[in-house]
């Protein structure tokens, strides 16, 4: 089950390359709940297939062309993932965009994301948002 986990972790990641909301609403439970800790307007809580897209809505304005994600860490202990990243892309801007975080995740008995809970650098946000 960990080389399930550890495949369906970086497959959602990959899924912020191009905003494929497609494919991310599948890999997600219907009650998925996901809280950001950051400052507004990204930080809080967002539940359910509807919350999540809201949340990848708003970095999509500001990050159109998507994140690459680079794994620093990776620890699975069924049915958790815990990810240290840093991503990267171009803002609406054309400004390099580059921050770091960690998401812990769980997953239900049929292999979708049920939970997320994410750290990330407060500062890269706020200059992303403002």
């Amino acid at each position: 089950m960990d080389k399930d986990l550890n495949k369906l972790t970086k497959e959602f990641f990959d899924c912020l390359l191009n905003w494929n909301y497609e494919k991310i609403t599948q890999m997600c439970n219907q009650n998925i709940n996901w809280v950001v800790y950051a400052p507004h307007p990204i930080g809080g809580t967002y539940q359910g297939i509807d919350g999540i897209i809201n949340l990848l809505k708003k970095l999509e304005r500001k990050i159109p062309k998507g994140l690459t994600f680079i794994f620093k860490k990776i620890v699975i202990q069924s049915p958790f993932v815990a990810v240290e990243w840093i991503d990267l892309g171009l803002d609406n801007r054309g400004n390099s965009y580059k921050n770091r975080g960690m998401n812990f995740i769980s997953f239900d008995e049929e292999g979708k994301i049920k939970e997320i809970s994410e750290i990330v650098d407060s500062s890269v946000l706020n200059e992303l948002f403002n």
